[in-house]
Parts: structure tokens; sequence; C-alpha cells
């Protein structure tokens, strides 16, 4: 198996590049954080999504709190799924600020993401700005506007601060080189810089406890309840070393000294709140792919739960994509973990059309992995009927189908 860092007795290496931006004054005044998956200092990622889930995971165990004073900040890439499934639920407020990464369009339903991002007391910062109109409403929130200099001329530069002098934005000048730009940018009234005339990414290394995959399955049925139980939660994450490793570190970044007042798992649970556990567990358990070893179905079951997700648009609303992703998951688990399907799914909520699906009833769930079956054994023309009969279009079945095969390879590779 290829490795991305050595592994042994159950430490594996993880990776996070680091970048200072600094004030007027040359003072950190926070870090952007950047994905990589090796000591070498580029980001090889094809999935931004994975790489953003991966990073923020990361992020947590190899910089402890990613910086040391309380009123640091560190700057994050947030692609569109992330920011509207709310995946980044489990990084601090008040010291993270999310990066709308530049390709994402300002529709109707990013505004409103970005929201609920700041309504969940998280600062917003909108990257690699050229001046462009139909980001009025994103300016109008952000806390941030980053200016790439390697991308805009001077005279693109005035124009775009004042056009944003309005919108009462911190401006940050970015991939600064040279101390004329330094000069030029302070004297357009940026208060923040970030590029190679101060620093280059340092990439920092440091080992993860690898996640059982006991203690995972297990984790992920108690989260997907209805009710939370802390006790049962508390007692899963006693009985794996490597979970409550994880928590500890995650304690001590949402809260300094923390840990010294906590007087137990349930309490530091409790001071998360709901929706950050249901986060932090998922993220812990999707962010590496050692659910089940080396056994040839976790690629699969991988693969089978990004495209069932992908297909959302499909189905009605109360089976959300998060719902879909878990159908797709687990459908192969019973292969994996050698039990039977039907006492795997036991203390998980699922929609009724969700475990009819799983359990071999017949309904369009059913209907799409019976397709996805087709899929992985290459009877194409099967598939296209199975589309047909489920009322798939049956080419943007098989798109999907290869963006899942390709999402699967490479979060299985770097988890390797």
């Amino acid at each position: 198996m290829h490795h991305t860092g050595a592994a042994t007795g159950g430490v594996s290496d993880i990776y996070v590049a680091k970048q200072p931006i600094v004030d007027t004054r040359d003072r950190v005044y926070a870090h952007e954080l950047l994905y990589r998956s090796s000591m070498e200092n580029r980001c090889s990622a094809t999935d931004a999504d994975h790489s953003s889930a991966v990073l923020m995971a990361n992020a947590l165990q190899v910089t402890g709190c990613m910086a040391q004073g309380a009123q640091d900040r560190v700057f994050v890439n947030l692609p569109r799924n992330t920011l509207l499934r709310e995946d980044y639920l489990a990084m601090p407020v008040g010291r993270t600020v999310f990066e709308l990464l530049e390709d994402v369009e300002p529709d109707s339903e990013v505004a409103d993401g970005v929201r609920r991002l700041k309504a969940h007391g998280y600062e917003f910062a909108l990257d690699d700005y050229v001046g462009d109109r139909g980001y009025e409403t994103l300016l109008g929130l952000a806390d941030y506007v980053k200016v790439d200099f390697l991308l805009t001329s001077p005279s693109t530069r005035r124009s775009i601060v004042q056009y944003l002098t309005p919108y009462g934005v911190r401006l940050l000048a970015e991939k600064v080189e040279t101390e004329d730009e330094i000069d030029e940018a302070k004297r357009l009234g940026f208060s923040l810089f970030q590029g190679f005339y101060y620093a280059r990414p340092k990439v920092i290394q440091g080992q993860s406890l690898n996640v059982g995959a006991s203690a995972r399955l297990r984790l992920l049925k108690l989260v997907n309840q209805a009710e939370l139980d802390y006790d049962e939660i508390e007692n899963a994450i006693k009985t794996d070393l490597a979970v409550a490793h994880r928590l500890l570190k995650y304690i001590n970044c949402m809260a300094h000294g923390a840990p010294a007042r906590l007087n137990s798992i349930k309490h530091a649970l409790a001071m998360l709140g709901e929706n950050v556990v249901r986060k932090w567990v998922s993220l812990t358990v999707f962010s590496s792919g050692e659910a089940g070893g080396d056994h040839p179905m976790v690629s699969t079951c991988i693969a089978r739960a990004r495209f069932c997700e992908s297909m959302a648009d499909e189905f009605p609303q109360h089976i959300g994509p998060m719902h879909l992703f878990l159908f797709g998951l687990l459908s192969g688990l019973d292969a994996v973990f050698s039990a039977p399907l039907d006492e795997l799914l036991v203390g998980i909520e699922l929609p009724a059309e969700v475990r009819v699906g799983l359990l071999g009833g017949r309904n369009e769930l059913a209907g799409m992995l019976d397709t996805v079956v087709r899929l992985e054994r290459a009877e194409w023309d099967s598939a296209d009927t199975t589309c047909a009969d489920a009322g798939f279009d049956a080419a943007k079945v098989r798109h999907r189908w290869r963006d899942a095969i390709g999402w699967s390879s490479e979060i299985t590779r770097l988890a390797a």
C-alpha cells in the first residue's frame, strides 16, 4: 500500500502548511492554513471538499490550537459544499476566518450559507477579489477582502479599493513579494499583508493516533440518533484512546485551559453542543480511510457514499445529502464487518425510505443502489436500463459516478 507518511504502531503522520498574515506594523495577525499531504510544500489534492475536511481535522492535531495567542486567527479555505453542509462547525468560533474560494458562484444559496456561518460566530473573507460585479451581497457580509497582487494591476487595485470603500471591509494584500508592493498597498489603505515578502508557507508535521474501526462505527451510530445520549457517547470514547486524545486536543483548541476544568468527557461534549458534536464525530470518521482497514469494500463504500450524496437533487428534501451519504456508506458494511446489515443499522436514525432501500426493499433508493452495483461491474447497458427505470438521467449518473470514483481514490490514497 502506498503511504503518504510513516505509520507505525497505530500512529500516522499528518501535515498542515501555514503562512503568516501581518498588520501594518509587521506583527503577525493570523495564519492561513493550507492543505498538504506530505512534507512536499504543495497541494496535491483534487477534491476541494475532501482536502478542506482533512485540513480542518489535521489543523487541530498538528498545530495545537493553530495559533499561540488567544486572539490570533486562522484563515481557512471554504469550498461551496463545505459551506452549504456546514461541515466547518468543528473549527473554533471567534478565531476562524473562512475564505470563500474564487471559483464559487455568488448565488443566493451561497449568500444564505455565509449568513449562517456568520450567525454561528465565524468571520468571513472574500478571496482573490478582482473587482467583478455581482458580489454585492457577499461584500456586505464580508469582514475581509483579499486582493491578489499577482493577478491585478496597480490601476485595477486602485479601482477595487475605491469600489470597496462603502462596505467598510478590512483589505488584505495577498501575494505581495516586494517592498514597493507593500508601500503601494499601505498607501491604498490595505491593513493586512500576506506573501513571499514575509514568508513562504511552512509545512508542519505532526502525528495522530488512528481511530479504530469498531469505535468509528459505534460513534457513527450514536451521533446519528435523533436524541444524543451523552453517557453512551462518553462510554464509546473512553474505550478508544485515539478518540479521547483527539477530543482533548480539540477541546483545548476550543477553550484555553478547558481540560483542567473538565469533570468528564461527557462534560466536554456538553460544552461543544449537539451540532458541533455531530460535526466533530463526522469529521473524525470521514477524514481518514481506516474505517475497515484494508478491506476492498472500504473504497467502494466511500465511492457509493459520495455518489449517493451527489444524487440528493433526485430525492425529496427530507432525505437529505447526509442521509444519502450514509445510505451509500452503509450499503457494503456487512461485507466489511462480516455482520448482518440489519444488525449494523441498529441504533442509526435513518428515514424509513433509506432503511428500506438498504435492507432489500424496492424503492427509488434501492434502484439507485442497483445502478451503482452495475456501474461497479462495468455493466453499462444494464446500468442505463436501471437509470431509465428509476427516472434518472443516465449521462448525468455516469458523470457523477466517475467523480465519485476519483474522490474515493484520492481520499483512500491520502489516508493510506
